[in-house]
């Protein structure tokens, strides 16, 4: 039996894919602890002019619930509101490109609140908000109430749109019987795919890339297949 290989490009083809204009002043309807929340930005690492600004609201107008900050001075910089008390340098380098996706996810299991930020799929901060990482000693009164809203600030000057995180869950049902992937899911829809055949012998028929769209739905211009000259 031939099987396809599929590896993931890093980078997402131009389409909308739900992506919302950043509107500041206003605070929006968003649950973050069961949607993670993408930001894309393309500001430039070490220009020092732009800034990410993003805070966390409850149900209560003036509820304030953290919120995080990115400034794209070098080497590049986080802030979370009611936990940090000064601008922190990033753990681990950032992906080179101008043009990147911030996923934020904010999770509460067993009493632990963990913030986790990831730029363009890379893991760039993995936090367990404590007494210990936060130096504002307030941050629990905020930090554990239920986000409900965001809100971008007119002091933000980076975001550009935002989203809840989608994501494509793995593979078309009609290909798990011949096709099988590296790719670890899931993925962002956008996400463009590269498609091989692992059979040496065999050569790919159709589309060599497809696009995932949400779930287990992909585009092509031709459905890929492979097959090995000369057999039927």
């Amino acid at each position: 039996m031939l099987h396809l290989l599929l590896s993931v490009f890093v980078g997402a083809a131009a389409a909308d894919y739900g992506w919302i204009a950043v509107e500041h002043e206003v605070r929006v309807n968003y649950d973050l602890e069961n949607s993670p929340l993408q930001i894309k930005t393309d500001s430039v690492v070490g220009s020092n002019e732009q800034v990410l600004r993003v805070y966390f609201y409850g149900h209560v107008q003036d509820d304030t619930a953290g919120g995080v900050f990115l400034y794209f001075s070098s080497p590049p910089q986080y802030y979370l509101y009611f936990c940090s008390t000064s601008w922190t340098n990033f753990p681990t380098v950032l992906p080179i490109e101008t043009n990147k996706v911030w996923t934020i996810t904010l999770s509460r299991v067993s009493g632990e609140i963990r913030v986790v930020i990831t730029c363009n799929t890379v893991e760039v901060l993995n936090v367990v908000l404590s007494s210990t990482t936060c130096s504002d000693s307030d941050w629990s009164t905020y930090w554990s109430r239920d986000v409900e809203k965001i809100y971008f600030t007119s002091l933000d000057t980076a975001s550009d749109y935002y989203r809840a995180a989608p994501d494509c869950t793995g593979l078309k049902a009609e290909w798990t019987s011949t096709i099988e992937t590296t790719t670890q899911f899931p993925v962002d829809p956008g996400t463009v795919v590269t498609v091989t055949c692992s059979n040496s012998d065999a050569v790919i028929g159709g589309s060599s890339e497809v696009t995932c769209t949400g779930e287990k739905t992909f585009t092509f211009s031709i459905e890929p297949s492979c097959s090995i000259p000369g057999h039927i």
